[in-house]
């Protein structure tokens, strides 16, 4: 044991001690006091020295990191998170449904019905005598034939028939509309197969006369159909005159299957 005083050695058992004086008591807790200075001293320096390595390894950790992220290219990765897309709901307003009107009428047409005029008297130039085909049958051609609606009879003249005209004279001045012939006689012969259209000449041009001077000309192709064209006239006579015929194919004579004339009828 030691002097408390002088810390100088003493024997057990003294009660002063033989360098200083001082009494010695016993004492059994300064030893351990010191101990646990000494402990808890080299507990703080050791904490110390492991902050100050932990600190240490940060800077160096630091630093590495910094070194690498100047020596290579930057990527960058975006990592989405779960979004909500859900639209918002949205509560429509109740709304009463459109009363759709029940479907009208078309309005009646206010145009005229037209319909074939016919004629109440026909004059014309006097017609070839009858003739009888290959199977002796008779064939007329008078004036009648023009307004009959069988294309397969006809109105015939000699020669060219320039300068020829038919007159129509109609009940009452009527609204014209639309006039029209066809240029021929549009007949095959049953008997031996001779095409009359070709065989005969054909009307080519024909000048259409109305009442007040209004005149129009109209042309034809050689087919043995009814050629018509509009008009918008007024009249109570119609005059056909012809202008030029096509020659013929063996018979020189001209012929017309029908005249047409079509318009509103007078009342």
């Amino acid at each position: 044991m030691h002097c408390v005083s002088c810390h100088s050695p003493v024997p057990p058992g003294t009660r002063y001690c033989s360098y200083c004086g001082a009494p010695v008591k016993p004492t059994f807790f300064r030893p351990a006091a010191r101990l646990l200075i000494v402990a808890g001293l080299a507990g703080v320096l050791l904490l110390a020295g492991s902050q100050v390595y932990n600190g240490l390894k940060r800077e160096h950790r630091d630093a590495v990191e910094a070194a690498a992220r100047r020596s290579s290219p930057t990527t960058t990765i975006a990592i989405e998170g779960p979004t909500d897309t859900a639209a918002p709901t949205t509560v429509a307003p109740v709304t009463a449904a459109p009363v759709t009107p029940p479907p009208t009428a078309p309005p009646a047409s206010t145009a005229p019905a037209t319909s074939v005029i016919k004629a109440a008297s026909i004059v014309a130039p006097a017609p070839t005598p009858p003739a009888t085909n290959a199977c002796k049958q008779t064939d007329t051609f008078d004036v009648g034939h023009l307004q009959d609606g069988d294309f397969s009879t006809a109105y015939r003249v000699k020669g060219t028939g320039v300068g020829r005209e038919i007159r129509f004279r109609l009940v009452a001045a009527t609204r014209i509309t639309q006039v029209g012939l066809v240029p021929g006689w549009a007949k095959v012969d049953g008997c031996d197969g001779s095409d009359l259209f070709r065989q005969h000449r054909t009307v080519a041009r024909v000048r259409w006369i109305f009442d007040g001077g209004k005149i129009v000309e109209q042309a034809f192709t050689a087919s043995p159909d009814l050629q018509v064209m509009p008009v918008d006239v007024m009249s109570k006579n119609v005059t056909v005159q012809i202008l030029a015929t096509n020659p013929p194919n063996g018979i020189n004579m001209t012929a017309i299957s029908e005249v047409r004339l079509t318009g509103v009828p007078s009342a």
